[in-house]
């Protein structure tokens, strides 16, 4: 995998960026809100431009996402969503959000198995 090309740090995480990538690292007992969900998206768009990505979300223990933030996501560029969990609790609660987005959407529980499923896509 290659090494990030640049890293935006939040109150609740990382955006890490690859060529064709965003890795969101969240925080442990992060939430984030409508509001940081869209600056997180405006970022993300400044970032990749018109090009396709893939999303790849690390949620850790108690992570709690304003569901209200999957309506900004741009269906044309975003190829992909993974998210990395380990947590049962958040396991489960991610036949909600799955619903919420219409493009491939996998779990995986480590990042470097998420990586690579992401850049499948591009390869």
């Amino acid at each position: 995998m290659e090494k990030p090309r640049k890293t935006i740090s939040y109150d609740y995480g990382n955006l890490i960026f690859y060529k064709n990538i965003v890795h969101i690292d969240f925080l442990e007992d992060s939430k984030v809100s409508y509001e940081d969900f869209k600056s997180m998206n405006m970022d993300v768009g400044h970032y990749f431009g018109k090009r396709k990505y893939v999303v790849i979300a690390d949620r850790k223990k108690n992570v709690f996402i304003d569901l209200k933030g999957y309506e900004d996501i741009n269906a044309k560029q975003v190829v992909a969503t993974a998210i990395v969990t380990q947590n049962d609790e958040i396991y489960k609660a991610l036949r909600a959000e799955q619903e919420l987005y219409d493009g491939s959407f996998a779990c995986f529980d480590n990042t470097n198995d998420a990586k690579s499923w992401a850049q499948s896509f591009f390869d």
